[in-house]
């Protein structure tokens, strides 16, 4: 997608985008509602552009990710990857402003 920072980061998006990107169809309960979120709009042909933030590694304290969450989010990539792989479009979507 063009992305280097897909998990987090402060996010801005068109309306007439998030109409065109089908949101009604994430799946992601969890922290891959993000990456999905973006997914859905690089399929609406939506373009994309960053910010580079510098961050610290924690110094102490734990994440609040559990194991199962970790699981449940990387299958989600996972899942649309594959999907994206075997759905690819004849041609680009094209997102109209």
């Amino acid at each position: 997608m063009g992305v280097r920072d897909a998990s987090g980061a402060f996010r801005c998006y068109r309306v007439s985008l998030l109409k065109v990107a089908r949101l009604d169809r994430v799946r992601s309960r969890g922290y891959s509602f993000q990456q999905e979120v973006l997914h859905a709009c690089h399929q609406a042909g939506g373009r994309f552009g960053e910010t580079p933030i510098l961050f610290e590694n924690r110094k102490f304290g734990y994440s609040k990710v559990s194991f199962q969450e970790s699981i449940r989010s990387i299958s989600m990539l996972v899942y649309l990857g594959v999907k994206s792989y075997f759905r690819r479009p004849l041609h680009k979507p094209v997102f109209r402003r």
